[in-house]
């Protein structure tokens, strides 16, 4: 046997068979009770909100059993017997409700008497629970309210797949809503129903022509463009999108490739949002030309700048062609963002650009940084003019401009320490001596890339230096400090070097050992050698003194031959070699 109906309460579950049984069955499986009460299949079955009690439906009756959960249970009772089927039972509280044709016909002229009355909103609500899952009233029902142009009353209820009426009735109900121009509610259909119960491509070719024909249908649009997706026609439903300026097309963006098709609808989708746009792009920057994508913006100069901005941050060798056209877009629209631009920007650097360039490569860079400097000059950006002057290596200029117009003597120390020029400190110096506060803040801050001395002898006779006399109690402080550091410092290489001295000494002093094939061979450091053949039976002692006089006497006679023979050079010698000979007699 089969089962034919299902119900569920807290702890228990009842299945009905095409037998006419009823099981009860718990959560586990086990079958706890069951009832042989019709002669037919069970159509429904139903739980009161105890649990006490199940209604069944069984062919042409209804039969209500008491739960005791024992073999001992109360008979069934009928409740009713009628001679048509019985399609449905409810339980509300207390009182058990059935459905069958009988009620079905009384219904039917409930909804007429409505119909009659004009009550078309309350006739719609009660619809659903008099057809039920028959297709058949639900399409006759449907034309009825559209005879009397009630349909927006019964439209949403309308059932999609249970029952699924015919797809003319679904198609009707669109179109009537259309002619009727109640698009809000079309709207709403079109985004809630299944695309697969109505036909998409008529509707979209009927509200083309609605659009035509009227100018007051274009909010129809976000419709279409929804049947274009149904219709896989999203290349049409992202241009919709982008027409109503919806961010729907994003979301088409992300989910489809239309990176070789899109570049013309690029200004559109930068006014409607410009992060998310730049974003995709840069994710497909490999399919996507950055020519096409320049060219589409120009009439726009910010959105330009803004796609260049995001392109150099992602990689600052991409855009190089539109590298003076970003420079001259900063200095228009966001100048705060020029100078970093410039220092990121590897094609204005000459110290990296130089490495690896032809004589004409780097011609052309050089009239880079000079037009990228005409155009900060147009627009008087003072700190970027002085950066492109120093790139370009006229560094004296770049420190007039900053002192002339800026008049900032801490900006030009600075800009004087990055180029560690002589020339430029002298320069800076030369400034300086017409105004005291620049020679204050000279003595005071850099007195460790200037002469010091020479500043204070070319200060002007008569002219007054405010702090003078504590700024140079500050450099002679320095000086102390340095005479301190450089006296430790030669203490301690003068240790260093008695130390080394002492280990060349004892290097030189030591013989090396070769074995030849005519003998044994000692080797000094000093040059001179001697086999072991020729000293045997010697003291080795006195063997390696005798080798030091010969070094002696050898360096005495080059001395003679260099022209730098002296008594005090004789003295010397004489002196080493008797230090040896007495040595050596002693040994």
């Amino acid at each position: 046997r089969s089962a034919t109906a299902l119900a569920a309460h807290e702890k228990i579950i009842a299945i009905g068979t095409t037998e006419g049984a009823v099981l009860i069955i718990d959560f586990k499986g086990n079958i706890i009770d069951s009832f042989s009460c019709h002669t037919k299949k069970v159509n429904y079955l139903c739980f009161d909100d105890s649990g006490d009690f199940i209604a069944s439906a069984g062919g042409d009756e209804i039969v209500l059993n008491q739960l005791r959960l024992t073999k001992d249970l109360n008979k069934a009772t009928v409740l009713s017997n009628y001679e048509v089927n019985v399609f449905a039972i409810v339980w509300n509280s207390t009182y058990l409700v059935w459905a069958n044709p009988t009620l079905v016909s009384i219904g039917l002229e409930y909804l007429a008497k409505l119909f009659q009355e004009r009550k078309y909103a309350k006739a719609a609500d009660l619809c659903p629970r008099i057809f039920c899952d028959d297709p058949l009233l639900w399409a006759t029902w449907v034309h009825r309210f559209i005879e009397v142009d009630a349909l927006p009353n019964i439209a949403g209820l309308i059932p999609t797949r249970t029952p699924k009426l015919t797809e003319d009735i679904y198609n009707l109900v669109l179109q009537n809503l259309l002619l009727c121009q109640n698009y809000q509610l079309l709207e709403e259909l079109i985004e809630g129903w299944p695309s697969d119960i109505y036909d998409v491509p008529k509707l979209i070719s009927i509200i083309y022509e609605e659009q035509l024909k009227k100018s007051s249908a274009d909010c129809l649009s976000s419709s279409v463009a929804k049947l274009y997706e149904y219709n896989q026609q999203y290349q049409e439903a992202l241009q919709v999108y982008i027409k109503l300026g919806s961010n729907e097309s994003f979301r088409l963006l992300n989910a489809y490739n239309f990176s070789l098709s899109i570049q013309k609808s690029l200004l559109p989708l930068m006014r409607l949002d410009r992060q998310q746009t730049v974003a995709y792009f840069l994710r497909n920057i490999t399919t996507i030309s950055i020519d096409d994508i320049v060219e589409n913006l120009t009439e726009n100069k910010e959105l330009l700048l803004f796609f260049l901005d995001k392109l150099f941050t992602f990689d600052n060798a991409l855009g190089r062609d539109y590298h003076q056209l970003q420079v001259d877009l900063y200095a228009s629209y966001d100048p705060s963002k020029l100078l970093p631009f410039l220092e990121d920007s590897r094609y204005y650097n000459l110290e990296e650009v130089c490495f690896g360039l032809s004589c004409f490569s780097l011609s052309v860079e050089l009239n880079l940084l000079l037009k990228a400097y005409e155009t900060c000059k147009r627009h008087s950006l003072v700190p970027e003019m002085v950066y492109l002057l120093g790139k370009i290596g006229d560094n004296k200029s770049a420190l007039r401009l900053i002192l002339d117009t800026i008049g900032d003597i801490s900006k030009a120390t600075e800009f004087a320490k990055e180029q560690n020029d002589e020339d430029l400190w002298e320069e800076l110096v030369s400034y300086s001596l017409k105004r005291p506060e620049y020679i204050k803040f000279l003595l005071t801050n850099a007195r460790k890339h200037i002469d010091v001395i020479s500043l204070v002898e070319r200060i002007p006779s008569g002219l007054v230096v405010p702090g003078l006399l504590k700024s140079l109690a500050h450099v002679l402080d320095d000086y102390h400090s340095q005479v301190g550091l450089m006296e430790a410092c030669e203490r301690a290489l003068t240790a260093d070097r008695f130390r080394l001295f002492e280990q060349l000494y004892c290097a030189s002093s030591r013989g090396f050992f070769f074995d030849e094939l005519n003998g044994s061979l000692h080797v000094f450091l000093c040059g001179h050698a001697y086999h072991s053949s020729c000293v045997e039976g010697q003291n080795t002692l006195q063997v390696n003194l005798i080798i030091l006089l010969v070094c002696l006497a050898h360096n005495a006679l080059l001395l003679t031959r260099a022209g730098e023979f002296r008594p005090s050079k004789l003295l010397e010698v004489q002196v080493k070699i008797t230090h040896v000979t007495v040595t050596a007699q002693t040994t």
